[in-house]
This record gives structure tokens, sequence and C-alpha cells, in this order.
């Protein structure tokens, strides 16, 4: 791919012959640099992985004959040991690569840490909480790593923990609250993303963090943009009462949500001002959703009233699509653009669906399908003619 660009910039009179073979050699310097790099950090995990498969057999071959103090100790300090040699590699010798290795192994060895001190003293901590301590205790060593990778499982943890705490009756088919409870958490995270954008630091962190927190953020609308759904999900609501606790649930993440998408409303640039605007509009209307036509249902004051929840839920994705958008447009972010047209995609198919389940309720699954392949192909075309566009605004 490299010789090809390179070949053309010479075609195309921007580089000289031999800057082109200057830049090729430092291409090819380059992807020696990045697999000796992978290597390195192959070869150290298999060291580590084999260290502590070794002590583990060690404590399974005398487990019986141990205390339970020396084996929860022991693998604590494993933990601390591997961290302060990570720390003494990272700062004292500027060893990255070795560095990131031992931080590896200490965040296995917490959590191994964890898992014995549960097991063994039968501690009641459920396995999800368990996991949220293990969240808490890998941050520094997160932060102080700096990798792409492992900031996205990192902060994927907390989404997947976020998500996976909620009420637990909730079914994801039939549960009227999922929708809500997906979309006010993707905006949490997605502001938690971006304010660290503001620390040129962790920049990078941040536009990993607001890309996955999209993903539940559209599920959650494509989900309740659904009329299949909000009819199950109408029919089961009248079957359940939340208790004060739950419905207490629902507005502590409205409120955080909120209260969260006006950080950068703090910050005196116009980019951040665009973008808090437009997000805290978004989160007024679902806000006013949840009030008018989610939460009264919770508190047993009446049914659900389906086409006044479906038409809002319709109304609010696609208002989302223009925000992100026009916002996109507005300060040149070209990532909250492609989020906007990935949104606006999965909007069109939503109400394309919709159309042909109304209009055409015998029409069968497999031309469903096909139209819906044809929706995305034409898509796929649409942003082919415009790219050239794109490229010259972005």
């Amino acid at each position: 791919m490299y010789k090809k660009m390179i070949d053309r910039w010479v075609r195309q009179g921007l580089i000289a012959p031999d800057q082109a073979k200057k830049i090729e050699e430092d291409v090819r310097l380059q992807r020696v640099h990045h697999v000796s790099k992978l290597l390195t950090i192959l070869f150290s995990v298999l060291g580590l992985l084999f260290l502590i498969f070794g002590f583990s057999y060690f404590l399974m071959d005398y487990w019986m004959l141990l205390d339970k103090a020396f084996k929860v100790g022991a693998v604590a300090v494993l933990t601390l040991v591997a961290a302060g040699v990570g720390e003494n590699l990272r700062f004292k010798n500027k060893n990255k690569l070795l560095s990131n290795t031992f931080f590896v192994a200490a965040m296995l060895l917490f959590a191994a840490t964890l898992t014995l001190s549960v097991r063994l003293y039968n501690l009641d901590i459920y396995d999800k909480n368990l996991f949220m301590i293990w969240l808490i205790g890998i941050t520094p060593l997160v932060y102080v790593m700096q990798i792409a990778l492992m900031s996205i499982l990192y902060y994927a943890g907390w989404l997947f923990r976020a998500l996976t705490g909620l009420i637990p009756f909730f079914s994801p088919q039939d549960a009227l609250e999922v929708p809500y409870i997906l979309v006010l958490w993707g905006m949490i995270f997605f502001f938690i993303g971006v304010l660290h954008t503001y620390f040129v630091r962790y920049q990078k962190t941040g536009r990993y963090y607001m890309g996955i927190a999209l993903a539940p953020f559209l599920l959650g609308l494509v989900i309740g943009a659904n009329d299949w759904f909000l009819v199950k999900a109408a029919m089961r609501s009248s079957q359940i009462v939340l208790s004060a606790e739950n419905r207490l649930y629902f507005l502590e993440i409205a409120g955080a949500a909120i209260l969260l998408s006006l950080a950068p409303l703090l910050f005196n640039t116009f980019r951040t001002r665009v973008m808090g605007l437009t997000v805290t509009l978004s989160l007024s209307i679902i806000a006013f959703v949840m009030t008018f036509s989610f939460y009264p249902t919770l508190l047993g004051e009446g049914p659900v009233n389906y086409w006044f929840y479906f038409i809002l839920l319709q109304l609010l994705f696609a208002l989302t699509c223009l925000l992100m958008l026009f916002a996109g447009l507005r300060i040149r972010n070209f990532m909250l653009f492609t989020y906007g047209i990935i949104a606006s995609a999965l909007f069109v198919q939503t109400v394309f669906m919709w159309l042909l389940r109304e209009l055409f309720p015998a029409l069968p699954f497999f031309a469903r399908m096909l139209l819906n392949g044809g929706i995305l192909i034409a898509l796929a075309v649409v942003v082919f003619k415009v790219r050239k566009r794109l490229e010259q605004e972005f």
C-alpha cells in the first residue's frame, strides 16, 4: 500500500525520486522496528505466563498444606512485585515494552488475589461487584500504560459492568426500560470520554472511549424504535411494579447523563460549545420522553401509550442522526460525522422495515432480508459518490 502511494506522489510531482527512496527506507525500518517490538511483547508475555502457571501449579501441589493467609498473601505479594518491577522499568530504565508486560501480569495476579480471597474466606461478594473492584484496582496501571487496546478493553469492561448491573428481572427481548438504560449509559460514558480529550496525554484514549460509548447509545435507539419490541414491552410493563430503589436508579443515571453533557460548556472554545449544546439538546429530549411516557408507567399510573412512545423514539433517533452529522461538519470532526452516517443507516433500516411490516405483513422473511441488503448497498453507493466532497470538507 505504501509503495503504491509513494509511486503516485512521484508521478504527481509531489516528491522527488530520491525522497521516495528515503521514505521507502524509513517505512521498511519502521516495519522492522514494529515486528521486533511485537516479538519482544510476545516473548515477555509468554515468559510471564509460564512463571504464573508454574507458581499456580506449585500452590495446587501443596494446596492442602498451605494456610489460607499464605495462599492469598503469596499472590498479593506477587501482584505488588510485578507492579513494582513494571514501575521501575517504566520510570527509571525507560523500558515501556517490558514494563507493560509486568503491568499486565500485575492485573492478572490482582484478579487472582481477589478470587482467592472471596473463595477461601467465603466473602459475600457478587461476581459483578468483584469485577468492579478489579477494574478500580487496575485503573492506575491502565492510565500509566497508555496502550490503546488496553484502554479500550478497560473502558469496555466498565461499560459491561454498568449494563449488566441492571435490575435483575430485565430481559433484553421485552423490557421497556432497556432502550433508555442503553441510551443513557452510552451518553454517560461518551462524556467521560469527552472529558479525557481536554488533557493532552489522554486525548487518544478519550476518542477511543467516545467511540465505544456510542455503541450502546445507538443500540438502545435501534431496539427502542422497533415496533415489535414496543408491543411486547408495553404488554409486559403492565405486569411489573418496580421498587422505589429501582425507580430512583433511572432518575440517577438520567441526571448523571445530563450533568456530564454540560461539561463541554465549561471549556471556552467554539468546538466544545457546539458539541455540548447539541448533545445537551438530545439529552433534554430523552429526559422528556422518560418523564411523560416511560416513568409514569413505572409508577403504576397508567398503561403505556404505544404510539406516543414509538413516535417520540423515532423522532429522537432522527434528531440524534442529524445532530451527529451537523456537529461533525461544524467542528470538522470526521469520526463524529462517521458515527452520524452509521446512525442514519440504522435509522433508515429501522423505519423501512417497520413500513414493510405495516404495509406488507405477509411479506416473506427472505424478501425482507433481501430488501435490507439492498438498503445497505444503496447507502454504500451514496457514500462512494460523496467521498470526494467529504475529503474536501475534512
